[in-house]
């Protein structure tokens, strides 16, 4: 019983914080707009360990949110970070790992672009853990889009999780050895890979599916409320998520959509 009344834990995820809006980002004024409605409201983050410890319910935790940053850009370092560190937050930051290289050479305003600028660096990455508020995890090697839409044929099964260990050797040799946690490219992913991951070390895995976690729920399939699409009014969906009734009610109309999309 006491899974079910306990205390829901929204996670909320992002990929770019800018000066101007689009697709894939907040606005500088819309992510600070949203830390200082959580931090007004009472609300600490967790980091992966904690959100796990919660979900098994070996904590106990109120008023607490996951912030996440999916792709690995350089926004997230020279913008949101300050911000962050401003609420006094932190969060988790899932690297394609491929994209990084030891340093990057940029032109001024070009890494705000669509370039290979737009990410990080090792050396910035490093910084941004050494700075408290991040904490590195997975967001596979190479990110690319042939997984999708496929059944969950051998080959496939193996090239997705051959992408996967080579994100977690290469984040292993740059020296980040606590347990890792993956999002999955487009939220998209097919039961059947999840022991394969879970052989790999990793056990919490974070989707787009909308909707809020409790402790008790199936830590390999993460819901998460996509914080660049609800910028301003996001304290609507965000509080509606965090009440236990409304939170649940959410997933289940969530489920029932995305079976009807097909998505697994």
């Amino acid at each position: 019983m006491l899974p079910y009344f306990s205390s829901p834990i929204p996670t909320l995820t992002y990929h770019r914080v800018l000066p101007y809006k689009n697709s894939m980002s907040v606005t500088i004024e819309e992510f600070e707009y949203q830390l200082k409605w959580l931090k007004k409201h009472g609300y600490s983050t967790l980091s992966g360990a904690q959100f796990q410890s919660a979900m098994r319910g070996e904590i106990d935790v109120e008023r607490a949110v996951v912030l996440t940053f999916d792709d690995g850009y350089l926004d997230n370092w020279y913008l949101a970070t300050p911000l962050l560190e401003k609420y006094g937050m932190t969060a988790l930051l899932f690297l394609i790992t491929d994209t990084l290289e030891e340093q990057k050479k940029r032109a001024i305003g070009t890494w705000m672009e669509d370039g290979p600028e737009r990410y990080l660096s090792w050396e910035e990455v490093d910084l941004m853990v050494a700075s408290g508020v991040f904490e590195v995890h997975t967001h596979t090697h190479t990110h690319t889009r042939f997984w999708v839409g496929e059944q969950s044929a051998a080959a496939t099964k193996l090239a997705v999780c051959q992408d996967i260990a080579a994100s977690i050797k290469t984040l292993r040799d740059r020296g980040y050895q606590h347990e890792l946690q993956l999002a999955w490219p487009w939220g998209y992913f097919r039961q059947d890979w999840l022991a394969d991951v879970a052989a790999m070390g990793i056990n919490t895995c974070y989707t787009m599916r909308p909707g809020t976690n409790y402790p008790g729920d199936d830590l390999s399939v993460i819901r998460r409320i996509n914080g660049d699409s609800i910028s301003k009014d996001f304290q609507f969906p965000f509080s509606l998520a965090r009440s236990g009734p409304m939170g649940r009610a959410l997933n289940g109309v969530a489920n029932v959509w995305g079976g009807l999309r097909g998505r697994p």
